[in-house]
């Protein structure tokens, strides 16, 4: 939420972080801070992807918030919902907007531990 300003595929119903793909391919360190470690390989989040698994994985944890990120991706961005559920992420900040094609497995039934 504290990017929202800087990117604007973020926003109250569009926020989680896990790794995803992302308009230049896979990456793994898209996060949040803190995350445990500091300097140049600290997870960051460079170009405001965003992928829906991280608001829908969170929902133990954030019911409300979890279920109107869902709600949001779903009525708002049609794009990322396909035949088999939400696609694996989508990003507004680059030009054309990028929308994940891949549904992955993982996305699905992230660990909540």
């Amino acid at each position: 939420m504290d990017e929202s300003e800087t990117f604007k595929t973020f926003g109250p119903n569009s926020w989680g972080l896990t790794a995803c793909d992302g308009p230049s391919g896979y990456r793994g360190d898209y996060g949040a801070p803190p995350s445990g470690r500091s300097g140049a390989n600290d997870q960051h989040h460079p170009d405001g992807t965003v992928p829906p698994a991280g608001a829908i994985g969170s929902i133990p944890f954030t019911p409300k918030e979890s279920l109107d990120a869902m709600q949001h991706y779903y009525n708002h961005v049609p794009e990322v919902w396909g035949e088999y559920g939400f696609r694996d992420a989508y990003n507004l900040d680059v030009s054309p907007p990028w929308y994940g094609r891949d549904v992955i497995g993982i996305d699905k039934g992230i660990p909540c531990s």
